[in-house]
């Protein structure tokens, strides 16, 4: 696997190799290879690189939809992309054994396979190797299954559930959207009063019913899809109309392959522990980055890319070999932009500073990072 330019590779002898084309993956990928620091390969089921934070727009949003989907063959990664899926690894020989039987071998390995969660945040483990077309598909479908909707209830009040109601809500302004949640957290535990202040405004200001403290057993459920007349009765006993019910809980983290070799160094939620350089505890030679690490820090791309900021700087020193003076991760301040619907919604930056629609729009809401995502990786989101 090359490095994808022309240009000589600053180290020849380093190898790369990264599980998983998320967002921290696939930045990474980028980055290593168009910065000739050393030979990367990049390893994901699917052929195309997915913009999730813009999923939920995506389901509501039919133009919307092709644009978080960049084919890995149409960017700087694609002489050094796998399609394949990690079994297992053995950080003894240095090497990562696909599905296929295949096996890759690295001097550095790096483990970003994120999580997965329901549809439509993502598209799921029912699909795993999911091509752009198959995608595409998918959301066109479930946006005209959700145009029949005029009763909403989403499961789950954290950023993705807010974020759902908030999409469903500025799209269809005449449907009623009810979120229901088991407990009273709105977004995250992080969020200061006067961000959940505005948040709880805001979303009467939307008129959507907040149900909270309160389960609903989607065993019990038709979920995704339009059901007319239908309806449900909560733990507590609330009865809500609902034609359509949406699931925004339960995330897990995609490490099952990994638990064999690393299981040590692993919570029982399967998050990876990770040192001050990245590195899984007690493997210098493996690193973990995005959803999957154990760190005291919001699930986002913006911690995301921080880490593979960090790594960026580190393997080239290694490529370099001036090995004493590699950089150190801390987590940062807490930052979160809740987008409700593309014209609004609420923000909070570090010092307690907080913000509303105007802001929240012009950082995130208008188009969910995805003409600047394009642009980072050196393309054009008008070619979608």
């Amino acid at each position: 696997m090359g490095s994808g330019s022309s240009q000589e590779i600053l180290n020849e002898d380093m190898h790369v190799v990264i599980i998983g084309g998320g967002f921290g993956g696939f930045a990474l990928a980028h980055r290593l290879i168009t910065k000739n620091v050393c030979k990367v390969t990049l390893v994901d089921p699917k052929d195309s690189y997915v913009h999730w934070i813009g999923s939920l727009r995506a389901s509501v949003e039919k133009d919307y939809t092709k644009k978080i989907f960049i084919p890995y063959a149409e960017s700087s990664v694609k002489d050094s992309f796998v399609r394949g899926t990690a079994q297992d690894i053995d950080p003894e020989s240095k090497t990562v054994t696909l599905t296929d039987g295949n096996t890759l071998s690295y001097t550095h390995l790096v483990i970003a396979t994120g999580g997965s969660s329901p549809f439509p945040g993502k598209i799921g483990n029912d699909n795993p190797d999911v091509t752009k077309e198959k995608g595409i598909e998918i959301y066109h479908d479930y946006h005209q299954e959700l145009t029949k909707g005029k009763n909403f209830v989403v499961v789950g009040a954290g950023a993705v559930g807010l974020e759902m109601a908030g999409e469903l809500k500025t799209t269809f302004p005449d449907s009623k959207v009810t979120i229901v949640s088991s407990s009273e957290v709105l977004g995250s535990k992080r969020l200061n009063e006067a961000a959940l202040k505005r948040l709880r405004s805001s979303l009467k200001k939307l008129e959507i019913e907040l149900v909270l403290n309160d389960r609903l057993n989607l065993d019990d459920c038709a979920v995704n899809k339009h059901v007319p007349d239908q309806k449900v009765t909560t733990q507590n006993g609330k009865e809500l109309d609902a034609d359509f019910i949406i699931p925004c809980v339960g995330v897990t983290v995609n490490t099952e392959f990994c638990k064999k070799s690393l299981g040590a160094a692993m919570t029982s939620s399967g998050l990876i522990n990770v040192n001050e350089y990245l590195q899984v505890t007690g493997h210098d030679g493996v690193y973990a980055i995005g959803d999957v690490t154990s760190l005291e820090e919001e699930k986002a791309a913006i911690n995301a890319d921080k880490h593979v900021a960090l790594l960026v700087t580190n393997f080239t020193r290694l490529a370099k070999k001036e090995t004493s003076c590699l950089s150190k991760y801390k987590p940062g301040p807490f930052i979160m932009v809740i987008p409700l619907g593309k014209n609004g919604g609420v923000s909070q930056f570090p010092f307690g500073f907080t913000a509303g629609d105007a802001i929240s729009k012009k950082i995130k809401s208008g188009d969910l990072f995805v003409t600047k995502t394009w642009t980072d990786f050196g393309l054009d989101v008008n070619n979608a």
